[in-house]
């Protein structure tokens, strides 16, 4: 009698042994479509941090210092992972990917050594292509997927945004057609507006919320907006009254029209641009004129 395990077929309830799930496993497709792998399997290593290094003939020479003092102010060894690091033939250890966590590394005293996985007998000219490989294959994670995750951990601005998002009948989207109903898909431009100016940013949504009736609108319309209405702040309220009433009459694909032909004109975007934008279909008929300077915003 068979000594493999027995488990029995979900499906059918009936008992089957392991062997025929063995049978049901794919032949390897390495072998059948001739697929390679250049660079043999790495060893694991604690490396002291005193010792790895980085070479700026491929690596990036300028980092965002703010990315790296976010990492080393909220450090944690879960998000930090493994660094990919080739041993050279001088047995000494180079940095391939985990430039900026290393670099954050060095500002913790209670940091001394790194997860890494260690290449050895690697050139330079081998941990160049790494470096790009390592940086083009990772797929980006959506903002939808980010703020989803982010509502799980309970993170602060997820909640803010959700509460927004709720409070007006809408829900965060992947992407949103301009017909569609209540979805928002720039979910990101909502966290760092409400990061800049929570009070601001609820009622710039708000207001965008009556400007599109209901359906959907873009990150620029609402950034635009809460740009234009956090410079006019000391002259005039645009998220109200007789301001409002215009931009609702021109509605929101009106004022994407026109955010889109300044964007032309510019040769690109960028708040000051949408805003701009904005405050031109503000003046059409107004008597009091709006103005506010832009150009070095734009430049």
């Amino acid at each position: 009698m068979s000594n493999l395990p027995i488990y029995a077929d979900a499906a059918t309830g009936h008992s089957k042994g392991a062997s025929s799930f063995k049978n049901q496993i794919a032949a390897p497709k390495n072998s059948h479509f001739s697929w390679s792998h250049e660079t043999p399997k790495g060893v694991f290593l604690n490396i002291n941090k005193s010792i790895l290094n980085i070479d700026s003939e491929y690596q990036r020479v300028e980092v965002s210092p703010h990315k790296v003092n976010e990492i080393a102010s909220n450090w944690d060894w879960a998000l930090v992972g493994v660094l990919l690091v080739s041993l050279r033939e001088d047995n000494s250890f180079w940095v391939i990917d985990g430039g900026h966590r290393y670099r954050a590394a060095l500002k913790r005293a209670d940091v001394v050594e790194l997860p890494c996985m260690v290449f050895d007998q690697m050139d330079q000219s081998k941990e160049a292509r790494v470096f790009v490989g390592a940086n083009t294959m990772k797929s980006v994670v959506k903002a939808l997927d980010l703020h989803k995750a982010a509502l799980q951990a309970k993170e602060h601005l997820a909640i803010l945004v959700n509460e927004i998002l709720k409070k007006h009948n809408y829900r965060a989207a992947k992407s949103s057609q301009k017909s569609d109903n209540h979805l928002f898909a720039a979910v990101n431009t909502l966290r760092r507006l409400i990061k800049s100016n929570r009070y601001l940013a609820e009622r710039a949504f708000a207001a965008c919320v009556l400007i599109a009736d209901g359906k959907t609108f873009s990150g620029k319309l609402l950034h635009g907006l809460f740009y234009c209405a956090n410079k006019l702040k000391d002259k005039a309220d645009i998220l109200q009254g007789s301001y409002l009433e215009r931009l609702v009459k021109i509605g929101a694909e009106g004022i994407e029209q026109s955010i889109r032909r300044e964007c032309h004109i510019q040769g690109g975007g960028g708040e000051a641009v949408w805003a701009k934008a904005i405050l031109d279909c503000m003046k059409k008929g107004c008597r009091r004129r709006l103005m506010f300077s832009v150009e070095q915003d734009m430049s």
